[in-house]
């Protein structure tokens, strides 16, 4: 063979090897993206009180979120709420229709300071809440208050996310 040939043979060769080392199969054909598309859709909201508790923690309510479905769950934080002054006035609520959620802020060492739901939404498997506070300005009176806020919306069993923006 001459040097032509025998370069092209290595060549045609080389292609040969290097194609059947790719390989393709149908499992990578049939492979389902990995990115998923998830639909964020509003939750309406009914805000039903907001305020600042003053009891210096003698309350024993801790900061963050809480989901009520029950109205022992909600006749509970009621209490809680009111041991140490009339915070929330009782409602009737129908849990069948009715999921309550409630934000409540750290005890802060003045008042001024605010927390409110900016946004309520719901994927598939959970709902998300977006709680805004708001600091004071620094000309509030020295009390001890715990900020919080209660909202009302459509009965869901889903997951409650609480985000601070």
């Amino acid at each position: 063979m001459n040097k032509k040939h025998t370069f092209y043979f290595g060549f045609v060769l080389t292609t040969i090897i290097g194609l059947q080392a790719c390989g393709t199969t149908n499992e990578v054909l049939d492979e389902k993206p990995s990115e998923v598309i998830v639909e964020v859709m509003d939750v309406a909201f009914k805000n039903v009180a907001s305020g600042n508790l003053q009891g210096d923690g003698a309350e024993g309510i801790n900061e963050g979120g809480v989901v009520i479905n029950s109205q022992e769950e909600w006749t509970s934080l009621m209490t809680k709420m009111n041991s140490v002054n009339e915070a929330v006035k009782e409602q009737s609520i129908d849990f069948n229709n009715t999921t309550v959620l409630a934000y409540f802020d750290q005890i802060r060492g003045s008042g001024g300071y605010t927390v409110e739901f900016a946004s309520v939404s719901q994927t598939s498997k959970s709902i998300q809440v977006q709680i805004k506070r708001t600091a004071s300005d620094g000309n509030d009176i020295e009390i001890m208050t715990q900020p919080y806020s209660i909202v009302f919306i459509e009965k869901t069993d889903k997951t409650v996310v609480f985000i601070n923006q």
